[in-house]
């Protein structure tokens, strides 16, 4: 299956995420990426979503999103603490608060990224100049 992404993935695996999704306990889920388009959740049980649910995910903000979400893959991964599921979820907005507040999210995740980047590239430069100097 050829798959490709249209939407730039945002790594943010440091952040702890809680999803409540309709009939499963509330669980705390760790948030691997997350895009425009869709978002990847590793968590201690298989979750199976076959069609389209709403679910409200927290991401360590005190932000609550409420996203329409489909799964796409899944994948059991063997650690020594056992095995975790990594999963890939298509996301779908039906209210524009919603659609708005998650572009916000992912805008400041760009701007973070852009900074980063820009700090590597300007040492790299500062340490081709640096013996130039001496």
């Amino acid at each position: 299956m050829d798959y490709y992404r249209f939407f730039p993935r945002y790594n943010v695996f440091h952040l702890e995420g809680k999803a409540t999704i309709p009939g499963m306990e509330e669980q705390v889920l760790t948030i691997k990426d997350i895009s425009l388009g869709g978002i990847q959740i590793q968590s201690q049980n298989k979750i199976v979503i076959n069609d389209y649910i709403r679910i409200s995910l927290h991401i360590n903000t005190k932000e609550n999103y409420e996203l329409y979400i489909k799964q796409i893959w899944i994948d059991e991964v063997k650690t020594d603490k056992g095995s975790v599921f990594r999963s890939g979820y298509k996301l779908k907005f039906l209210e524009k608060e919603n659609f708005n507040k998650w572009m916000t999210l992912l805008k400041a995740l760009h701007l973070v990224r852009q900074k980063k980047r820009l700090e590597r590239k300007e040492r790299k430069t500062q340490k081709r100049i640096e013996p130039k100097l001496k």
